[in-house]
């Protein structure tokens, strides 16, 4: 998944290597509600990533977590992922698009996939980028939506903090706004990540992740991640209930 998935999901930590759009759903039924107003899957999103940062064109990433937590909303247990990005520039803009798989093994038909397109352009002061994401659920009657999103993200005294907003206009036709905050400290990541409902300004839940990226060799590397979760509220304006949560998992990337 891209970068802005992964934050999504874990909530920071896995912002580098799990880092990318996101969207979660209700897997129990047949129709699918994405976990928030707008996002693509932070399963494993987070501060600074959970997946590797790819030095090619081309990475893939693959993972298992104990949870699949979403904006702070957990859609099920034992979710496996995978994720193929790719960049490339066309004209003078740069692009990066991808597509972000996954599975919830505990949820019957409790199936994922988010495909996303994304720019980003260094302003000086900050960087923005601006991208979007359909997320689409094979087992489902319905629910398959898209959003757009617009981050600020910029390092202040060797912190890496971001603020984004997503905007789904298709299914859902909600508002989300995302804050993280990380660094690395030794040989550990850690990322913090706040959501917040844009509606009446209510702060939905706060998620710490602590990870470790294991070089393998040049082109390979291994992350495992533990998250904690605290709600900040028990049901947000589109009904979805949220409560404290540990989760752990590692992901396996590869660069060509």
């Amino acid at each position: 998944m891209n970068n802005k998935i992964r934050t999504t999901l874990l909530g920071g930590v896995v912002s580098a290597s799990l880092a990318a759009p996101a969207v979660a759903g209700d897997f129990s039924s047949n129709s699918i509600i994405p976990s928030s107003p707008s996002a693509i899957g932070n399963l494993t999103a987070g501060a600074g990533s959970l997946l590797p940062k790819s030095s090619g064109n081309f990475s893939f990433s693959s993972g298992y977590h104990s949870t699949y937590l979403f904006r702070g909303v957990d859609f099920g247990d034992d979710l496996v992922d995978y994720s193929l990005e790719t960049s490339f520039k066309v004209g003078n803009v740069d692009l990066t698009a991808g597509v972000w798989g996954a599975n919830v093994f505990d949820v019957q038909g409790g199936s994922e996939v988010d495909f996303y397109l994304s720019t980003s352009k260094d302003l000086g002061w900050a960087t923005a980028e601006l991208g979007y994401i359909f997320y689409y659920f094979p087992d489902a009657a319905s629910g398959n939506t898209q959003e757009v999103y617009l981050g600020l993200s910029k390092e202040v005294a060797g912190y890496g903090l971001s603020a984004t907003w997503y905007a789904d206009f298709d299914a859902v036709e909600g508002n989300y706004l995302e804050l993280s905050a990380e660094k690395t400290y030794g040989p550990v990541d850690a990322s913090l990540t706040v959501g917040v409902n844009p509606l009446d300004g209510d702060f939905t839940h706060a998620q710490l992740t602590i990870s470790k990226t294991f070089d393998l060799n040049c082109a390979v590397s291994l992350t495992p991640y533990v998250s904690y979760s605290q709600a900040l509220i028990n049901t947000d304006d589109f009904g979805l209930s949220r409560d404290d949560q540990f989760l752990l998992g590692a992901s396996i990337g590869f660069d060509f």
